[in-house]
């Protein structure tokens, strides 16, 4: 069946899409009216902020009263967004997903030869990472005059853009960087489309670690393993995981050591969304996820294993 866009309802893409999309979520728990309170303000933008960076529409649900009144918090939950908006809608509007699959700080957009970094965890010490491997022209913090353009300078394949001390505002912030060319990063999981093997379904173990999303690893029993395979010896320090609706109520990640592994993280739990786990960096070439526990056989869409930023 042929389709003009595609739909996600209270749940983000794992990455960025290039047709057309739209979330559809709530501003507080009901697609009608209930007395529960509006989300607040720090859940709900950096929500609709990772939208628009995964390259999607946003449909944002209010509930009225039986008297046709939104509710008084969520009217302010919508001036909020708004004023966010005033100061910093340039980096949404008319944009398209930003280069990265993957940010630990935040998310960006794209226009021309401007790319938007949404930051969402300010540096404490100052110093954004930015894995682009264009030239910068110009670092602008959204929001102010002449006196914000910001100092940038280049560690191997990371620019660092300088910030103030103290982000401007509480929630959210964007700094625009005017670059030579189209946005190039190298910033990408570590065993996108490598060599995979399974403990079960060989076939369609490849699929938990290719570039597309809903593609999946359909594990026939409720314990089992996917074995990775870099290549190369590589540092990583993030897991992004999406199990697929499926709940693994324990499960670990593990590197190669010789002929022995060795752990990363135990007993995590994963269920639903796309879940990402920190982990002091490992060096290593092999790795595996050990699904342990399930009630029923679990379901990967996508592993991604990401290098320190």
């Amino acid at each position: 069946m042929q389709s003009d866009f595609i739909v996600f309802e209270m749940g983000l893409p794992l990455l960025p899409r290039k047709d057309d999309w739209e979330e559809c979520t709530t501003i507080n728990p009901s697609w009608s009216y209930t007395p529960a309170p509006a989300k607040p303000l720090n859940q709900l933008l950096p929500y609709l902020i990772r939208a628009w960076g995964m390259g999607g529409n946003v449909l944002l649900n209010v509930g009225p009263n039986a008297e046709g009144v939104i509710p008084a918090d969520q009217a302010e939950r919508l001036r909020e967004i708004g004023a966010w908006m005033k100061v910093n809608g340039e980096s949404i509007y008319g944009t398209k997903a930003g280069p990265f699959t993957y940010l630990p700080w935040g998310t960006a957009t794209c226009k021309g030869n401007t790319v938007y970094l949404q930051i969402l965890d300010w540096p404490a010490d100052g110093r954004l990472k930015v894995p682009l491997l264009n030239e910068v022209k110009q670092a602008r913090l959204l929001g102010g005059g002449a006196n914000d353009v910001l100092k940038t300078s280049r560690e191997k394949d990371r620019i660092i853009v300088q910030l103030p001390s103290k982000a401007p505002d509480a929630v959210a912030n964007v700094v625009a960087l005017d670059i030579v060319g189209e946005p190039k990063t190298d910033y990408v999981s570590v065993v996108r489309n490598k060599p995979v093997q399974a403990s079960a379904d060989q076939k369609t173990a490849t699929l938990a670690v290719d570039e597309r999303e809903g593609t999946i690893w359909r594990n026939p029993a409720t314990t089992g393993w996917l074995e990775m395979d870099a290549g190369r010896p590589v540092t990583v320090a993030t897991l992004r995981l999406s199990p697929c609706v499926r709940t693994i109520k324990n499960c670990a990640l593990e590197y190669k050591d010789g002929n022995e592994w060795k752990p990363i993280l135990t007993g995590e739990k994963f269920s639903g969304n796309p879940v990402v786990k920190d982990f002091p960096p490992v060096t290593a070439q092999v790795f595996r996820l050990n699904i342990i526990e399930c009630d029923n056989p679990a379901m990967i869409s996508n592993v991604e294993l990401y290098p320190p930023l």
